[in-house]
């Protein structure tokens, strides 16, 4: 067994900010199968393929990583913040825009903040994810029997003499 390597705790990092529009844009506006315009949950397993470079192949939103689902939910509500009003991130209101995402599309200033955000969270929830499996996160139970000391009794303090003379 080899062990982890750095490497594989970046891998697979499909998103490149400095290539967005190849790495990030084009997944998420292919995602949109339906093209309303909004990647909704069924459609998020494929954003989330292409970032994962298929690591996480799925066929449900349910099937996903807890993490990941809930940067879907986290992103989604974020038009609560950009005029959305009331329940535009609930139930069939809710997902990922692709406005300035799709091919020869030039996305506005907000929309390419919005996409960056999209994409960004998206990979980190991913790495994160993948991080969690291939190096472990915490023990599913606590310790049962505890560790021994390192010291197996009391220290004799003090010495009964010396071992050198005081300098004055």
């Amino acid at each position: 067994s080899k062990g982890i390597t750095l490497q594989d705790l970046i891998s697979p990092k499909t998103y490149d900010p400095n290539d967005i529009s190849t790495t990030c844009y084009a997944p998420l506006a292919v995602s949109d199968a339906n093209g309303d315009g909004i990647v909704q949950t069924n459609e998020y397993v494929t954003f989330v393929s292409s970032l994962s470079d298929g690591y996480y192949n799925v066929t449900t939103f349910d099937a996903l990583p807890f993490v990941v689902k809930i940067n879907f939910v986290y992103l989604t509500c974020l038009c609560n913040y950009n005029g959305g009003g009331d329940g535009c991130c609930a139930g069939e209101n809710g997902g990922l825009f692709v406005s300035g995402a799709g091919a020869g599309e030039v996305p506005t200033e907000e929309e390419q903040i919005y996409l960056e955000t999209v994409c960004g969270d998206t990979q980190g929830s991913i790495d994160y994810a993948i991080e969690q499996e291939t190096v472990g996160g915490p023990t599913s139970s606590p310790v049962i029997v505890p560790t021994v000391s390192p010291v197996t009794g009391p220290t004799v303090s003090p010495l009964a003499t010396p071992t050198k003379t005081p300098i004055f």
